[in-house]
């Protein structure tokens, strides 16, 4: 009888455990308050085009969600102070999921930055095992600005076909990394619609560590790339 009852504990113990290893995050950003990374952009041609900081100021639990809080502040080489804003990067359920205002440049919100924005989105997910040759779900996230209550303008960017293409090494000033890359397509809608691809590869507990952007003919752009991680 002890035995019998010692089995179907082991066995509830190892189920449970399993069901919540299947639920437990895995996070493709850092998780530590105070951690901070540094990012440098660059053109085409390797001209730097601005830095980007990213600092965790609060990881907390929210309605069953794991809530990592960011400041992100990007410095264009030619403006004369940061632009700042808060991004929210969850993990629920086994799933980490992104928050497109990220995908929204800040070179393309600064014009706008004393004005009011509502912001819709619809976040993409990266789960807590990935292949090569996985498909993604997609996301998008849409930002009206208006000023003293009147429309003024409409941004949309929506990220399809996201697919993992490999599991890479890759190294930076700030150390090497063991990354998933991911690519996709990414529509941006202004006054007008302007088609592109972008490369990144992300690293757990890190975020991403290199990206690279490409027009609709399959030419670079630009990139970015991890500089400093400090923990």
């Amino acid at each position: 009888m002890k035995k019998s009852i010692f089995i179907l504990l082991a066995a509830f113990l190892i189920t449970g455990n399993s069901i919540l290893f299947s639920q437990e995050c895995v996070f493709y950003s850092p998780v530590e308050k105070g951690a901070v990374l540094t990012y440098s952009n660059f053109d085409k041609k390797d001209k730097l085009t601005g830095t980007t900081t990213q600092t965790v100021i609060d990881n907390y639990n929210e309605e069953g969600a794991q809530v990592i809080k960011l400041r992100n502040e990007y410095q264009g080489v030619d403006m004369d102070s940061a632009f700042v804003r808060e991004l929210k990067m969850k993990c629920k359920d086994g799933k980490y999921y992104v928050d497109m205002e990220s995908y929204i440049g800040e070179s393309t919100l600064t014009p706008y930055s004393n004005m009011e924005t509502t912001i819709e989105v619809d976040n993409m997910t990266i789960p807590a095992k990935l292949k090569a040759g996985e498909m993604l779900d997609n996301g998008g996230v849409t930002v009206t600005i208006s000023n003293n209550g009147m429309k003024i303008m409409k941004i949309s960017v929506i990220v399809s076909n996201r697919k993992v293409e490999a599991q890479e090494n890759i190294t930076t000033q700030a150390g090497t990394f063991e990354c998933y890359k991911i690519s996709y397509d990414i529509s941006t809608k202004m006054l007008i619609t302007i088609k592109a691809s972008n490369v990144e590869w992300y690293a757990k507990n890190v975020g991403v560590v290199r990206s690279e952007s490409y027009n609709k003919k399959g030419k670079l752009t630009g990139y970015t790339v991890l500089t400093q991680f400090q923990k």
